[in-house]
């Protein structure tokens, strides 16, 4: 993979690491600074750091602690972070990224069992994400957490399912999505039936796949609550909502990777999109980085 720069700050949360020290089963977090094309709001290739730094703070709540663990008052339940997944930072992608440099970052699920985090960067990525996962030998569906369908959305053999869909969407991408009996659950299925409908629906879809590839568009939050990406999304997710189906799927959601897309740190001074972003990474990742004990 050389064409990485791996000046990575490590922190109590990341460790710094090259791609050749990735170790078996470990979050292997991977920038991608890239922006959306000319003409469109920017500031996406400021994502990867301003969601390096969010994470952090989202997990420090377990550093913080003297005993490593945090407790649910309402449960009882005790979290701990899991000490065999380490959470690794590989540097970034140089720009322009090639087709060859990300599967190289995909080429770590076969190789070393790790679970690539692939942090944006613009909405653009996805598809060559997808392309990389769908030349993997191992059958991996996925599910985007988008308000967007976009036509690189649909890689070949890829199961697919689509949360938080809003606004005006190409007929030809509805037709597409059918044809594939791709679930579609769109924000205002959510908004009239709720939460618990949406976990329903992608419960049954997650259980009948072995590997699944998760992709946050931070954009699939309404714009009144996070403001930092490049478009608009009136109407969308909140963020309590997005947060409440993942916690209802996460014991289903069997992740082999991730990519997250769309934060735009200079809409958003008070950081509220990449921290719910890094919220929502945070519970797709549970099952392999978090602990309970009741």
């Amino acid at each position: 993979m050389s064409s990485m720069n791996a000046s990575v700050q490590p922190t109590a949360v990341r460790q710094g690491a090259t791609p050749e020290e990735v170790s078996d089963g470990a979050i292997t977090i991977i920038g991608a600074p890239i922006d959306p094309a000319p003409g469109h709001r920017s500031s996406t290739a400021l994502g990867p750091n301003a969601l390096r730094l969010a994470l952090d703070d989202v997990l420090s709540v377990f550093h913080d602690s003297s005993s490593g663990a945090i407790e649910d008052e309402d449960s009882g339940t005790a979290f701990k972070l899991n000490p065999a997944t380490p959470l690794l930072d590989i540097g970034d992608l140089v720009t322009p990224i090639s087709v060859d440099a990300m599967k190289s970052v995909f080429e770590l699920i076969e190789s070393s069992s790790a679970v690539p985090i692939v942090l944006g960067g613009s909405r653009d990525l996805v598809s060559s994400c997808l392309e990389s996962v769908a030349s993997l030998d191992a059958e991996i569906a996925c599910v985007h957490l988008s308000p967007k369908m976009l036509p690189g959305d649909h890689a070949q053999g890829v199961n697919t399912c689509f949360v938080g869909t809003n606004g005006l969407i190409p007929q030809e991408l509805w037709d597409d999505a059918t044809a594939a009996n791709a679930p579609v659950i769109c924000a205002g299925q959510v908004y009239e039936d709720g939460v618990e409908t949406a976990v329903q629906s992608l419960s049954a879809f997650l259980q009948n796949q072995e590997l699944v590839f998760w992709h946050i568009d931070a954009a699939v939050v309404d714009s009144g609550h996070a403001a930092g990406t490049p478009d608009l999304n009136i109407g969308g997710l909140s963020p309590e909502q997005l947060l409440a189906i993942l916690d209802g799927v996460a014991q289903e959601t069997r992740v082999v990777g991730c990519v997250v897309t769309n934060v735009a740190p200079s809409f958003d001074k008070r950081g509220l999109s990449e921290f719910v972003a890094a919220e929502a990474l945070l519970r797709v990742l549970s099952p392999r980085l978090v602990l309970s004990e009741a």
